[in-house]
């Protein structure tokens, strides 16, 4: 039922968070209510716009929560019952960074004990990535070079 109207890359970076763990051998039980920070790099909400203009009969309880990029870290936190900062970051382009930034910066502060970060940009429609192209800021050949 949530799953429908939750933003792809929610999706994907749920999925991603859950094989870091699964990469760092820690089951997810053992960081349950431990202080554990989310912080994410989000940038386009598109899919949230997709949903809410071209279906609004579609819309329902979970569109909102499905689409809104705060979400998509704390979507993270809730589910694995982490109870450090859980933060989306919006800069553009620098959106992932700055996330990683932040995480390092809250784990020196002692403000969490570990940390899981990221980030996720996915361009759905024709119109953005059109204007990105004609702004020259897609590689040519499709391959990210950060």
């Amino acid at each position: 039922v949530e799953a429908h109207p939750m933003d792809p890359q929610q999706r994907i970076l749920l999925e991603l968070a859950w094989e870091a763990l699964e990469d760092a051998r820690i089951p997810p039980a053992r960081l349950e209510g431990r202080p554990v920070g989310v912080f994410m790099g989000i940038f386009l909400d598109e899919y949230w716009d997709l949903q809410r203009y071209a279906a609004p009969s579609q819309v329902g309880m979970h569109t909102n929560t499905g689409g809104t990029l705060s979400i998509a870290a704390n979507r993270i936190s809730y589910f694995l019952d982490l109870k450090g900062p859980s933060i989306a970051v919006d800069t553009a382009c620098s959106s992932s960074l700055t996330a990683i930034h932040l995480a390092c910066r809250d784990l020196q502060a002692g403000t969490c004990t570990a940390a899981l970060t990221g980030g996720a940009n996915l361009l759905l429609t024709p119109q953005t990535t059109r204007g990105f192209q004609e702004a020259q800021m897609l590689s040519p050949d499709g391959h990210c070079r950060a």
